[in-house]
């Protein structure tokens, strides 16, 4: 069974986060037909021997285990499915110099010709998303001025677009699947690079190894203006007009080799603006997550060495009324308790914001979300990115990021991920609305944790059941078996008797009595 490549992210997401919000999800893919969405994902996950997932009105979750099967299973298969289709639609419709032709669809995406009305109806779909009638982008010759008419800036459309699937199709890992490499090859042509995968891995090596630059949505950011800007340039220009004295050697290897990669004997324009960038966000000697771990540490030996009540802060809903409307306000309220008292689930934090507003944000969330005890902070790109079975040190992980999806962890414990995405967290917002914004999500995210802590407590129990009810069976069993033993045992003692009772009465009656 084929999976599209959103549902292929949402599977991911379930299989490696344990548990998620049915809202939440509906809302940042876009889904309103999420039951047979999973009923296809349990026929699959059957199909391979795995456990299914559940869900109730609220919450999806799944308590099995992590598997490469389920991404690897159409690899035979070369039929696109609808999201492969309109993605590539609207990406030839953007950065393609030649105008959309159904014929030239068809023949790109190996179609066959009956399936003509259904490309029609993909580009139709990709068109009305920018307000184009089908009538109209066929009658107007310059696409840019129709993008204009419409009230859209071609450039930032092709921006934001490629910086979404940009993040979607390269942040996860690579199945070798006809589908996934397909979509690769048509990204690769139509903007005229040969090696994304390549570029992608070695920016962003550089800028984890050398750069303070650790959130995964500025990074995206980044690659995407650098795709575009590649090969705008055509005219030879000379090294020294593009690279300076003071420049980091790191970072001309680094673009020497892309160039190189990419066979471009010019050095175009966005590689001294991407310098600028780097060089005001070199590593420093200290990060702001090792200022924030050392007084977590701090904090947790006070806790430990006290008999006295800890201060902690929660967040408290009131229902009010206010001119006959109904609203719920929110507080942040200060408790104190004794630490023998908290029961609270170890928690690594990982950071995926941009390294100005790490404390900010953490100490933030810290204040609200006293229901987590914090042991340990790390940026999500110095985080290794697979989960191993054995993982001990940490009840639960909690990923606070600006992006909406996180598809590059593979999490092969039972360890719960939650992810915190704080996207629509914008530096323009007043303090009072920043507040309330982060508080409504630490609520969710706290509400999600009880959520699964119940399940898991419902489930651990239900399991010892089954045990005691199998171990009360074994014992029945055991007794019914010694109780035909028993029977059996006199059966043949008893046949035993008959059989020396009757050659006792043969001797006496043929006279052998002595």
């Amino acid at each position: 069974m084929k999976l599209d490549l959103e549902e292929k992210d949402l599977l991911r997401e379930i299989i490696n986060f344990k548990i998620i919000n049915r809202k939440d999800i509906e809302e940042r893919y876009g889904f309103n037909r999420l039951k047979y969405m999973l009923i296809k994902f349990n026929e699959i996950l059957k199909s391979i021997g795995e456990e299914s997932i559940y869900s109730n009105k609220d919450y999806i979750y799944y308590f099995g285990n992590y598997t490469t099967k389920i991404f690897k299973l159409e690899s035979k298969d070369k039929k696109l499915k609808i999201t492969y289709r309109r993605e590539l639609i609207e990406l030839f419709l953007l950065f393609s110099n030649k105008k959309l032709s159904i014929y030239r669809i068809i023949k790109k995406m190996n179609l066959k010709e009956d399936e003509k009305n259904k490309v029609k109806r993909d580009v139709q779909k990709v068109l009305f998303k920018y307000k184009i009638k089908y009538s109209e982008y066929k009658n107007f010759e310059n696409t840019k001025e129709l993008f204009k008419s419409k009230g859209y800036k071609i450039n930032k459309i092709r921006e934001q677009f490629l910086r979404e699937i940009l993040s979607k199709r390269l942040g996860r890992e690579k199945n070798n699947i006809y589908s996934e490499n397909f979509y690769l090859e048509n990204l690769e042509l139509t903007l005229g690079i040969k090696n994304i995968t390549y570029i992608k891995k070695t920016i962003f090596s550089y800028l984890d190894e050398k750069t303070i630059i650790n959130s995964t949505k500025e990074k995206y950011e980044i690659l995407t203006k650098f795709l575009i800007n590649l090969k705008i340039q055509k005219s030879e220009a000379k090294k020294e007009i593009f690279f300076e004295e003071q420049m980091q050697e790191e970072y001309f290897e680094m673009i020497e080799k892309i160039l190189k990669k990419e066979n471009i004997k010019f050095y175009p324009k966005i590689i001294k603006e991407l310098y600028k960038k780097v060089n005001k966000n070199l590593k420093k000697e200290k990060s702001e997550v090792e200022n924030i771990n050392n007084k977590i540490k701090e904090n947790l030996l006070k806790e430990n060495l006290t008999e006295t009540k800890i201060e902690l802060y929660k967040i408290e809903e009131k229902r009010q009324n206010h001119n006959n409307q109904e609203f719920i306000d929110k507080k942040i309220k200060k408790i104190y308790v004794f630490p023998d008292e908290l029961k609270r689930t170890k928690t690594l934090v990982l950071m995926d914001v941009e390294e100005s507003k790490v404390s900010k944000i953490f100490y933030e969330i810290q204040k609200m979300a006293g229901f987590l005890e914090i042991m340990e902070v790390c940026k999500l790109s110095e985080f290794k990115k697979s989960i191993n079975k054995t993982e001990k040190r940490y009840g639960q992980i909690v990923i606070v990021s600006t992006s909406s999806r996180i598809n590059d962890i593979k999490n092969l414990s039972k360890i719960p991920i939650y992810l915190l995405s704080i996207e629509n967290l914008k530096t323009s917002m007043t303090s009072v609305k920043r507040k309330d914004y982060l508080m409504g999500k630490i609520l969710i995210l706290e509400d999600l944790i009880k959520e699964y802590q119940n399940l898991i407590s419902e489930r651990e129990a239900s399991i010892r059941l089954i045990k005691r009810n199998k171990r009360r069976k074994e014992r029945e069993l055991q007794k019914k078996k010694k109780l035909l033993e028993i029977k059996s045992k006199i059966e043949r003692m008893r046949k035993q008797k008959s059989k020396k009772a009757k050659k006792f009465k043969k001797r006496v009656d043929n006279g052998n009595f002595f």
